[in-house]
């Protein structure tokens, strides 16, 4: 059982390097497969990614619905990068309305890992001088 797990997670991994591989060389349609496979498998990194390349649509057709449920599966896991994406895209209405408490809540997640910059976000979005535009 271990050593599977191990293997499991060498492979997801691999999948997630390779992705980025072709991603940086600018082969999105090669490597968003690669990134697809390792993120169903529950490689936080990989779905973060995922959640930038459809959030900016970056070699695929831009789709913020998918980017929602990827940067959602990350946050899950406590990727603290994915949380404050999800805290600057509901602050921006990027998924659809702006939504200030969804916003606080990554905001919060990501801050209570340590992430700088969602501590400064989420001091500013509490005072209301955190921009809305």
């Amino acid at each position: 059982m271990l050593y599977s797990r191990i293997f499991s997670d060498a492979v997801k991994h691999k999948l997630f390097q390779l992705g980025l591989h072709f991603f940086n060389r600018g082969r999105g349609h090669v490597a968003t497969p690669l990134l697809e496979a390792a993120a169903n498998q529950g490689h936080a990194h990989a779905q973060n990614a995922l959640g930038h390349i459809y959030l900016n649509g970056w070699g695929v057709e831009q789709n913020a619905e998918k980017a929602q449920r990827w940067f959602k599966a990350a946050a899950d896991q406590g990727h603290t990068d994915a949380q404050f994406s999800l805290g600057k895209a509901f602050r921006d209405g990027l998924f659809g309305q702006q939504n200030k408490a969804e916003a606080q809540k990554w905001f919060k997640a990501a801050a209570d890992q340590g992430h700088t910059d969602a501590e400064k976000f989420l001091t500013l979005l509490n005072t209301n001088t955190l921009s809305y535009n």
